[in-house]
């Protein structure tokens, strides 16, 4: 809710998934249909490079691509959900056509077109693929002579990526006001902080490619001395290099399994595999026949073996990409999105969260992201500390986030956690007058596991309903005994249990002078107690017997029930009828 904001910086990705959406097709299925189709499409580039001919000839494709189908990176983001996949399949294309019109004497028109395709396509999959325009524009300005007709064709590359990078740039001014997604307000803050964090990212990212990262800088390294390929090791080191800086340079990435080191991927591949086409084409030269053909793919067998099983044990033991199975809460996210879409949905009350890329998609509910990335506000008003803290988690503004009156407050993760752990958060439960406006009420989720929610009690939504002869407290708001679970029903109704031996508490509510009938609605009769500001007890009754309460005088009471059967009673609401003055 507020003004709309480019809250994501993968919109080709979007619009793909988009597309999968309007046929029908739900959009975690599409985005895992695209990832698949992209990471086949990338295998299918290893092979077109490299095609196999005989059985030493399908060497280089088998180190390159057994190394990214082994890479974890590619197996968790292939059904992760994001663009990786898609920059995986545009990134290796655009190496092929690279190749392509560097090693032509006269690159053909449809080379030169399908490289800026790709190119274009990647700006359009995500911002900062500029590093990559920029990187194949200059290596192939180099390379090519640097002269007149090298600046020519370097400026015709450049033709389509630029008109689809100003024609994104046209959209973002026109629709959203802005010159770069509202993401990279909160995402790209240089600082020292963020330079070591990028600096740990990346070297220990690299290493999680241990022993394929090592064999192809030795390929590179061998094809250089041996003026093998030197063109396209350069295109493949500076890729590598200008996008390792710039992870370095803006703090690497906050999701697990290596997610922002994809780009690398297909970069490294291609080194193995020029690097292993070059041992072939050497012993072919050399003509070396001392070992019979079965000692020598029986050799060469047990040394990929070798290789094979030491990069999965590195792969499979990584604790960032065995950390991507704490990424299932994303899962629950789900479940505790339905079940705000059931209770709240009809009411659509204001959900402020720190997780904007789950519950809101879930519940379906008008949302307030307090992290910014998905607000205007507050991603333009930074902490005075910016850049001290984790990259994405640093903006807030509790002031704001107050202001908008939000109906319900989720802190830190989908179940809802009672202090808060980022700045909008932190910044409101330091005011008094939240705990005023907002009371925390736990949701029965699954055993042992609650789920925490802040909930204005004065909402006009779905607070404490107050007219001139009525007042109305739901299940939700009978929250004053801190043990009590708010549970729900199959059609997403509230209810609290009220037992013989627990009882459950209404929030404290100012009661006008008057006669006022208590009501309980629930699936059995309740005992009755209206409480003061001290807990002592003003009157009780038993719900069935239309029990009444007269007060001379404005009061400050608290509605307490609990069964007197063996049953608990699931109350649903308490209602109070002024029936008198």
């Amino acid at each position: 809710m507020g003004r709309p904001v480019e809250g994501f910086s993968n919109f080709l990705w979007v619009l793909l998934n988009a597309f999968l959406g309007f046929w029908g097709i739900d959009l975690v299925s599409a985005s895992r249909i695209l990832g698949y189709i992209c990471m086949g499409g990338a295998i299918v580039g290893l092979f077109a490079a490299f095609p196999p001919r005989g059985w030493r000839g399908a060497l280089p494709v088998l180190m390159g691509g057994g190394f990214l189908v082994l890479s974890a990176p590619v197996a968790i983001w292939t059904i992760g959900g994001l663009e990786q996949p898609l920059i995986l399949l545009l990134l290796t294309w655009a190496i092929i056509f690279g190749f392509k019109v560097m090693d032509e004497e006269q690159p053909r028109l449809y080379s030169i077109f399908l490289l800026g395709l790709c190119l274009g396509l990647l700006l359009l999959t995500r911002p900062d693929s500029l590093i990559f325009l920029v990187t194949f524009a200059g290596v192939i300005f180099l390379v090519r002579g640097r002269n007149k007709q090298a600046l020519k064709l370097t400026a015709a590359l450049l033709v389509l990526p630029a008109i689809l990078f100003f024609g994104q740039l046209f959209f973002r001014l026109a629709y959203y006001g802005d010159w770069v997604p509202n993401t990279a307000y909160a995402k790209i803050v240089p600082s020292f902080k963020h330079l070591v964090l990028g600096l740990r990212y990346v070297f220990e990212g690299l290493a999680s490619f241990s022993p394929f990262l090592e064999l192809g800088i030795l390929a590179g390294i061998l094809g250089i001395f041996h003026r093998h390929q030197v063109k396209r090791i350069i295109l493949l080191a500076a890729l590598i290099c200008s996008w390792t800086v710039y992870l370095i340079l803006i703090g690497g990435d906050i999701f697990p399994g290596w997610r922002q080191l994809i780009p690398v991927i297909p970069a490294i591949a291609f080194l193995l595999m020029t690097g292993t086409d070059w041992l072939l084409q050497d012993r072919r030269k050399s003509h070396r026949t001392t070992l019979p053909f079965f000692a020598e793919l029986l050799a060469l067998t047990a040394i990929l073996a070798v290789i094979f099983a030491m990069y999965f044990k590195n792969q499979s033991m990584n604790d960032q990409n065995r950390s991507t199975y704490q990424g299932m809460w994303v899962w629950d996210g789900e479940r505790i999105g339905e079940m705000l879409k059931k209770g709240f949905g009809k009411y659509q009350p204001l959900l402020a969260v720190d997780t904007a890329g789950s519950l809101p998609y879930w519940s379906e509910l008008p949302s307030l992201d307090m992290l910014g990335l998905n607000d205007y506000y507050i991603a333009r008003h930074p902490p005075a500390l910016m850049g001290a803290g984790p990259i994405g988690h640093e903006l807030g503004n509790g002031q704001y986030v107050f202001d908008r009156k939000p109906d319900l407050i989720m802190f830190c993760s989908p179940w809802g956690w009672r202090n808060a752990c980022f700045q909008s958060g932190i910044q409101m439960q330091q005011m008094p007058e939240f705990f005023e406006a907002y009371t925390f009420s736990q949701f029965d989720y699954m055993e042992n596991v609650p789920v925490g929610i802040w909930i204005r009690k004065q909402s006009p939504k779905i607070g404490i309903l107050e007219r001139e002869n009525l007042i109305e407290i739901p299940a939700y708001l009978i929250n004053g005994n801190p043990s009590t679970l708010i549970d729900h029903d199959e059609t997403g109704e509230f209810y609290v249990q009220a037992a013989a031996d627990a009882s459950v508490l209404s929030q404290p509510i100012t009661l006008p002078a008057g006669n006022w009938e208590v009501e309980v609605i629930s699936n059995s009769g309740a005992n009755i107690e209206i409480l003061d500001s001290n807990n002592q007890t003003l009157a009780h009754g038993w719900s069935a017997d239309h029990f009444r309460y007269s007060t001379d005088f404005e009061t400050i009471i608290t509605v307490a029930l609990h069964s007197s059967q063996a049953a608990t009673a699931n109350v649903y609401k308490i209602l109070l009828r002024r029936i008198g003055s």
